[in-house]
């Protein structure tokens, strides 16, 4: 029996197929559920079927038409893998200009040529290539099955953290409430000190709308998903968690905590949903919302990923990343001012990754010419794979967010039949590459955050300017819900990305003066 499923003309094709979706899978575990890989699963494995019957009705040869689909796969997803490898480049020509990209097409365009033909010149020993390739790619599935079941099987992670809430039936104003997280935009003290940029006309538009703009907050945490389950949970990470995984970099109880929030379980019982504005990252990509937004024929990360080892970006250039995460968040920007449309009352998220990398707008909104680094790539440690050249580029996305964050606001304020609560912050600092035991500021920078709130009727007096967004839903549940939270000390903890639990309290050296 064995022996037989060995000598399947289409078994190897099939594995070849979704060998690089479980390969990558693994590799991400972390962060991904299951979910994430199926659409990519059927659409592979279809378009493998489709490939191989079109080939068989042409050939005539099970085992020939087998053996030219894998060589087109394993070909197609190496190409990625293979770039990677390549350092960067640029040959003149004249006034031509060849860059990797330039060079690796043609020569992998060959070699597949190459190996194809070599397949099917094979006339004789189609049926041993075909038990080889079987053989082959078994081993290489059973790897990836070993590493991914066993995690897979083992994982417990909580679904929901609701809270027994009392309900106030006191309560007749419910606003709405806008949580806006711009993702990597530090403070002004760090736009003036590091990138010589005086961020304070923003600022001080924010403020003649009525917003408080609290210049001494920091993040609790310096990385997203643990900034965000904090916020949106309104605690800081327990215990028990940091206990149980000081050395893991398992961050899916943390999505799911995000995706499943305590916030967003409170304000359900007052008649709240939750509209959500898809941001393309897994870590806050809440497809459970009661409204999920997204921009039309999107891919996920994990897809956009897997896209990216193939030489489909290259070839259809509107397909790269950068263009599908500009065009994305544009379609956010050009939504929100309309989040009035949904009926009241309603709990809105958008979380924008920009001004975080990639550099992909320059300050008036139009697109750059390269999009410098790329949005899924965090780099060593989680730091930003960027340059000092960067840097300039980093405050034209901030300047372009501010311009567009001010009609936002205007238009929402301008159509709301009851004046909104809005929050805008930074999940954390900027994180360029700095030299952690040399430069000062390293820890300032990346917990240095935007971090504004319009609080209709309240006094933003009793406001202090360190507050951090750990509080930030502790303060709008006791204005406007008569919630009694106790407002949690302001601390901040750095971690590295491999280790995201193992936490360093570093709070004294973020809110230490500048000398």
């Amino acid at each position: 029996m064995i022996d037989r499923i060995l000598k399947s003309a289409f078994l190897h094709p099939v594995i070849f197929a979704i060998y690089p979706i479980l390969f990558l899978f693994g590799s991400n575990m972390n962060v991904l559920s299951f979910v994430d890989i199926l659409r990519p699963l059927i659409l592979v494995i279809g378009g493998t079927a489709i490939l191989f019957l079109l080939l068989r009705l042409v050939l005539g040869d099970s085992h020939r038409s087998a053996g030219l689909v894998s060589v087109f796969l394993i070909f197609f997803f190496s190409y990625g893998h293979i770039r990677m490898l390549l350092p960067d480049f640029r040959w003149y020509i004249g006034s031509f200009v060849l860059y990797p990209n330039t060079v690796l097409i043609p020569v992998w365009g060959v070699s597949l040529l190459i190996a194809a033909f070599l397949v099917f010149r094979a006339r004789t020993k189609q049926a041993g290539l075909s038990y080889f390739l079987n053989i082959t790619a078994s081993i290489l599935i059973s790897v990836s099955l070993m590493t991914i079941l066993p995690s897979l099987f083992s994982r417990k992670y909580e679904s929901d953290r609701s809270e027994a809430v009392d309900i106030n039936e006191k309560i007749s104003r419910k606003p709405d409430i806008y949580y806006f997280i711009l993702d990597g935009y530090c403070g002004n003290d760090i736009l003036d000190t590091q990138f010589g940029f005086d961020n304070t006309a923003f600022t001080d538009s924010l403020e003649s709308k009525g917003f408080d703009v609290l210049s001494a907050s920091r993040s609790n945490y310096c990385q997203t998903i643990l900034s965000l389950f904090s916020s949106l949970n309104y605690s800081y990470l327990d215990s028990a968690t940091l206990e149980n995984k000081q050395n893991s970099s398992d961050r899916k109880e943390l999505i799911e905590g995000i995706r499943n929030s305590r916030i967003r379980s409170f304000l359900a019982n007052y008649g709240y949903r939750m509209i959500v504005y898809s941001s393309g990252y897994y870590g806050t990509e809440i497809s459970n919302a009661d409204v999920l937004i997204t921009l039309p024929g999107r891919l996920n990360e994990f897809e956009e990923i897997l896209l990216n080892t193939t030489p489909v970006p290259v070839i259809i250039r509107k397909m790269k990343s950068v263009e599908q995460h500009r065009r994305r968040i544009l379609f956010n920007l050009d939504h929100l001012s309309r989040g009035n449309e949904y009926k009241s009352p309603k709990f809105v998220f958008a979380h924008l990754i920009c001004p975080h990398p990639p550099f992909v707008f320059e300050s008036d909104g139009s697109a750059t010419q390269s999009g410098g680094v790329q949005v899924l790539a965090h780099g060593k440690n989680g730091i930003w794979p960027a340059t000092e050249d960067d840097q300039q580029s980093y405050v034209k996305q901030v300047q372009f967010l501010n311009n567009r964050m001010l009609a936002i606001i205007d238009s929402l304020r301008l159509n709301s039949q009851t004046e909104p609560v809005i929050i805008i912050q930074g999940d954390h600092g900027s994180l360029f590459p700095r030299d952690k035991a040399a430069d000062s500021l390293f820890y300032k920078e990346k917990f240095s955050i935007l971090n504004a709130l319009y609080l209709p009727e309240g006094n933003m007096d009793s406001i202090p300017e360190n507050l951090t967004p750990v509080n930030t839903f502790r303060v709008i549940l006791n204005r406007y819900f008569r919630t009694e939270y106790e407002i949690l000390p302001n601390r901040s903890f750095f971690s590295e990305w491999s280790t995201p639990y193992l936490l360093e309290d570093v709070t004294d050296r973020v809110n230490k003066p500048d000398r």
